[in-house]
């Protein structure tokens, strides 16, 4: 519960409660109206959600000589003493409404429940009570249990509904039993001071204060309006560092939904994490608060807003937290359910030092307090946020602090210690909740931390991890508040270097590395007579694939091709594909390809962007008109190029054009330095070699086809043009695989997903594969899994890569294993030997393991740039 959160530390003026109404509050025990916030978990309940998620556990052990007689009898006086334990729901006239049973009625109604039980299966008893499913219409909204684990070992389970009290009431039943106890056990019974009001009242009053909602000028209505532009345009889902996403059926299960269309199944379970800050911290926070003139809450909530953002959630953060409710001093003594749900939306764009976010949460929060009568299920409903696939409406993530009581339950002669218990139903994806402790003087002796997580989405290590990282950057904002919240550290020392590690690879790349033209030239003079390619018209080996591509060479050069020019490639699906680069790099040129069958007015742009003077294609009539020459291959003779140009590592080897899907499609300038280091980078992974089969299954303009022809041609394999047709048929293009006995295979996740369909339907053994690379796309890996099974114990290896066509293609390298590949995510593994890979968030900073940045690449294989555009180039590759 974050109370005192409208009595700030900082001199302002207190916010004040709403006046109440000028009409006495209702009292006895007729037939009364539930509060706002009451009547939204009674519907719950009655629709037969969240049946355990709104229980409210209080679980101790207690040592010594118990007397269980004075206990029993202590538990039934302390729900005799308040209105709320002893009251029923029952729906009348198709309204629900509050009936307070007589207190002395009780014992037919209420008894704690005992039982013996060995110390090894309490935990099943004591879950077993938590999950209790309490019928609000007919049953008290309390239970009890006391298991007996031996002659002087006992554990008190007391299990309250939510609809009935919140925490500052469990801090009350807590006082009043220990009470009640050492009267019992004297021999008397418990003598209090009468409740100035009850719940009952409250409830009552509470309507009659917010008015009515189609009344402009009532309480609600004023409040519902700010909340309605408060909350305007409010992120409805925060990127946080789950490590799986909200399950299908995950929308409205969250025990904290407000949802009425709830259509799912179960809530996820809670795992918890604990933590202790020192008293040294505790002071140097409340220090902090002082000087900046705001309360702990604010500070402690900056911090967590602080990490959520450099967690990757962005800087626009709603976070929910409770507020107690008790707006009238009258109500300080009485159990029941006042606390309501406020959002708090930090703000933390523009890089604030964490002593100026003090000051936007400081405002926040005055504000959201002043508004905080009308129940959060209406402010949900009046702002009717976009819904998502999963999680809480309005906020995921919330934050409460607590003020630590006098040391919780006492009992006069025994030992009390809180009894873990299995943790029940996450109401949010995370919750962060603080209780702050104090000394004999009332001075700073420590924080407990809990954090609460949603077992669906968060695996332990990760919500630890969380944890950790919210102390170090409090220890940072401590150190320096005047420090931008994005220099503050969310990593340690050590892990901060590990992640830098991880950013390469032990492996060196040689000093020397040769271009594919090298390569290519390597294996023509080696096996000579092998085939290279085929296309399933004309196969040519290395020798005769060299002199095709000399004769294009020749006629390149007699049209005036020259060292540094860029000429245009259009050509169908044939081992001229091949040929033709061949020739234009024998000439000192870069080629810029195109696929006859993309739209003319893509070729055009292409073509013209890249300022090109000639255009090499056997299908001339799909090049539009334009400032370039065409020159069909048929015109190629015998004719042989001497002389050829051996290319430097600067000089441009491809120019490659973007999909276009972010904007204007961009020429990405790929140099043959860039080439080499990417098949030096993987051949000792690959493993190529003059036994490969590779397909050329991908469009000559797509940078996969790269990886594909020089993979097979530089190392000596065999080359597979697939004809355009087999392309675009799953049941031909598996037939091409088993009969060219291919052996390496590139996909992207889409077009495997057609082949694993087609390959179901015939016995396996028949495909020769030994690699199977996926890119260009997210991998899910629940596509290829039972086809990876299917084929053990002799299915191929499977690799994921990552990358784009500015950093030559491949990037990262992972081989799905037997563990990989049960995986949820989509793994891309490591950076290839000789490249860096490092995670940045916005501030340019390493981010943790788990969470969303940007990936920045360094190494050989980064492109030179694009293409005439010096000023995007200058943006995105950084220097």
């Amino acid at each position: 519960m974050s109370r005192g959160l409208d009595t700030p530390e900082d001199g302002s003026t207190p916010v004040p409660a709403p006046a109440g109404p000028d009409a006495p509050a209702a009292a006895g025990t007729g037939r009364l109206p539930l509060s706002l916030a009451q009547q939204r978990l009674w519907f719950l309940s009655r629709l037969g959600e969240f049946r355990a998620g709104y229980n409210m556990p209080r679980v101790v052990r207690i040592t010594g000589r118990l007397d269980r007689t004075a206990l029993t009898a202590a538990v039934g006086d302390v729900v005799r003493r308040h209105a709320a334990l002893r009251t029923v729901f029952p729906e009348v006239a198709g309204e629900p409404c509050q009936q307070v049973v007589a207190t002395g009625d009780v014992a037919a109604r209420f008894a704690v429940e005992f039982a013996e039980c060995g110390s090894g299966e309490v935990a099943e008893r004591i879950g077993r009570a938590c999950r209790h499913d309490f019928d609000l219409t007919s049953e008290l909204p309390v239970r009890a249990w006391l298991f007996a684990t031996g002659p002087e070992e006992h554990v008190l389970a007391l299990v309250i509904h939510h609809i009935a009290a919140d925490g500052w009431s469990v801090g009350l039943v807590d006082r009043d039993l220990g009470t009640a106890y050492a009267a019992r056990r004297a021999g008397a019974a418990p003598e209090w001071p009468a409740l100035p009001t009850e719940y009952t009242d409250h409830a009552v009053r509470q309507r009659r204060s917010l008015g009515a909602e189609d009344d402009p000028d009532s309480l609600v209505s004023r409040q519902l309006d700010y909340w309605r532009e408060e909350l305007r345009g409010a992120p409805p889902e925060l990127r946080l560092p789950r490590d799986r996403p909200w399950p299908q059926s995950a929308g409205s299960a969250r025990a904290g939904s407000s949802r009425a269309d709830s259509s799912t199944t179960s809530p996820s379970r809670a795992g918890t994490v604990h933590f202790e800050l020192d008293a040294d911290t505790h002071r140097g926070l409340a220090r902090l608060a002082r000087e900046h003139r705001v309360t702990l809450f604010t500070v402690l909530q900056a911090g967590f807003a602080a990490l959520l953002s450099r967690l990757g959630a962005g800087t626009d953060l709603p976070i929910g937290s409770p507020v107690d409710g008790r707006t009238d001093d009258d109500l300080q003594e009485v159990v029941g359910f006042f606390v309501n749900t406020l959002v708090f939306r930090l703000d933390c764009s523009g890089d604030p030092t964490f002593a100026e976010l003090l000051k936007r949460v400081r405002r926040t929060a005055l504000t959201a307090i002043a508004h905080q009568d009308v129940p959060f299920d209406r402010v949900v409903e009046a702002v009717n946020p976009a819904r998502t696939a999963g999680g809480n409406p309005l906020f995921q993530v919330s934050f409460a602090l607590e003020a630590g009581g006098d040391g919780g339950l006492v009992l006069p002669g025994l030992e009390v210690a809180d009894e873990p218990f299995e943790a029940g139903s996450a109401k949010f994806d995370l919750s962060l909740g603080v209780t702050e402790h104090r000394d004999g003087d009332g001075g700073p002796a420590g924080l407990s931390g809990v954090l609460e997580y949603a077992e669906d989405l968060f695996d332990r290590t990760t919500a630890q991890a969380v944890a950790r990282r919210w102390q170090l950057l409090l220890t940072g904002a401590l150190a320096g508040p005047g420090r931008p919240i994005g220099e503050l550290p969310v990593l340690d020392g050590a892990e901060r270097r590990w992640v830098l590690e991880r950013a390469g690879t032990d492996a060196s790349l040689p000093a020397v590395r040769p271009s594919a033209a090298e390569r290519f030239a390597g294996q023509v003079a080696a096996a000579g007579d092998s085939v290279a390619v085929s296309d399933g018209t004309l196969e040519l080996t290395y020798r005769q694939l060299d002199e095709r591509a000399s004769n294009f060479a020749a006629l390149l050069a007699g049209a005036g091709v020259n060292r540094g020019d860029r000429i245009g490639l259009c050509l169908t699906r044939t081992v001229d594909m091949a040929a033709a680069v061949l020739a234009v790099w024998r000439l000192g040129a870069a080629y810029v390809p195109v696929d006859p069958d993309n739209p003319a007015s893509r070729i055009e742009y292409v073509l013209g962007d890249a300022r090109v003077p000639l255009v090499l294609t056997d299908a001339a009539d799909r090049i539009p008109a334009g400032p370039w020459r065409t020159l069909d291959t048929s015109q190629a003779t015998d004719t042989v190029h001497t002389g050829s140009v051996r290319p430097e590592g600067g000089e441009l080897a491809y120019v490659i054009y973007t999909s276009g899907s972010t904007g204007r499609p961009k020429g990405v300038e790929v140099t043959h330095g860039n080439l080499a280091g990417l098949l030096a980078s993987t051949e000792g992974l690959a493993k190529p070699s003059e036994r490969d089969v590779w397909s050329l299954f991908h469009s000559f303009a797509f940078d996969f086809s790269v990886w594909e022809i020089w993979g097979a041609l530089a190392y000596g394999g065999r080359l597979v043009v697939v004809p355009r047709e087999v392309t675009r048929d799953p049941a031909a293009f598996r037939d091409l695989l088993v009969r060219e006995r291919v052996t390496v295979l590139n996909q992207t996740p889409s077009a495997f997903r057609q082949l694993v369909a087609e390959d179901e339907r015939h016995p396996t053994g028949e495909l020769g594969l030994r690699l199977v690379v996926f890119g260009g796309e997210a991998l899910d890996l629940a596509s290829v899994r039972a086809w990876w099974r299917r084929h053990a114990p002799d299915h191929p290896v499977l690799v994921n890569m990552y990358g784009i066509t500015e950093t030559t293609v491949h990037v990262t390298w992972q081989v799905l294993d037997e563990e990989r590949i049960e995986s949820s995510s989509s793994p891309i593994g490591r950076a290839l030997p000789g490249y860096r890979a490092l995670v940045l968030d916005e501030y340019g900073e390493p981010v943790p393991v788990g969470v969303q940045g940007e990936l920045y690449v360094g190494g050989d294989a980064v492109a030179r740039g694009y293409l005439g555009r010096p000023a995007l180039t200058a943006e995105r590759f950084v220097i």
